[in-house]
């Protein structure tokens, strides 16, 4: 199933100012967008990724290539406990599995199917990001690139991509956000006033929730909050099936977060 308005944003470990800033920033953006940012969870581009979806207090989705519980790198221990917080951290490995090299493009495959759109952000001419836009291209999502400097070996694999007849040059967070939603919200000065009406008329619409989307929804407070682990605990579903549920009730303007509690929406 691909996550409703979502986007991968990829690219290489050893990123310039000038691609930690765009990741960083575009992430930030998409987030205060309703648009939610997956990632692989490394160093470099990915942890920029995830830090600027935190900033905007969105929930973000990091795909692991080693266990939950083997987490790699370890050096990002801080932000995957946000993450845990306010997001998710997935793997098909087993929960102690350390990362190995075939676990990365087992990771790859899975950061392509589940999001609309993928994004890379500096790469070189052999970087890993090549076997996400490939899946990528194979199960005919979306593919965006970021141009960079012709004399930038960290630009080099990305405007290498950009000469591919599917792959969409991008320049701005906005440009992304069209390719997923359909509208650029900066060319749009209504975009913003037409997805609150929109929100409010689903929040009117309650009775169009399934059945369990209105248990949780039920349980959320209409001030403060609820962390994910006491909903746990009340309905019996695991972490990870309740943080897809709030994201999908957040979206669609039921439920908000705040520094990771949830409550309805005002």
């Amino acid at each position: 199933m691909i996550a409703l308005s979502s986007v991968t944003i990829v690219g290489t470990r050893a990123c310039t100012p000038y691609g930690s800033a765009i990741a960083d920033q575009w992430a930030a953006d998409l987030g205060a967008w309703g648009t939610h940012v997956f990632s692989g969870g490394a160093i470099g581009v990915d942890f920029c990724a995830h830090k600027g979806a935190l900033r905007a207090g969105t929930p973000t989705v990091s795909i692991l290539a080693s266990g939950v519980q083997a987490r790699y790198p370890s050096s990002n221990e801080y932000l995957f406990t946000q993450i845990v917080e306010n997001g998710a951290i997935v793997s098909e490995s087993p929960p102690r599995e350390p990362a190995h090299k075939r676990r990365f493009l087992a990771r790859n495959r899975i950061l392509a199917g589940l999001t609309k759109a993928t994004c890379v952000i500096e790469a070189t001419d052999r970087s890993g990001t090549s076997s996400t836009v490939r899946e990528a291209l194979n199960m005919n999502r979306i593919v965006a690139g970021v141009p960079g400097s012709i004399y930038a070996p960290t630009s080099l694999g990305v405007n290498t991509l950009l000469k591919h007849a599917d792959v969409h040059l991008v320049t701005s967070a906005a440009d992304l956000q069209e390719l997923v939603t359909g509208f650029n919200p900066r060319e749009v000065p209504s975009a913003g006033a037409a997805i609150r009406d929109h929100r409010r008329n689903s929040r009117a619409n309650w009775r169009a929730l399934s059945p369990t989307d209105y248990e949780i929804w039920e349980l959320l407070p209409t001030h403060g909050g609820m962390s994910v682990d006491s909903l746990a605990e009340k309905t019996g579903r695991s972490r990870l099936d309740l943080l897809a549920r709030l994201s999908e009730l957040r979206l669609t303007g039921f439920a908000s977060n705040v520094e990771g509690l949830w409550c309805k929406s005002k």
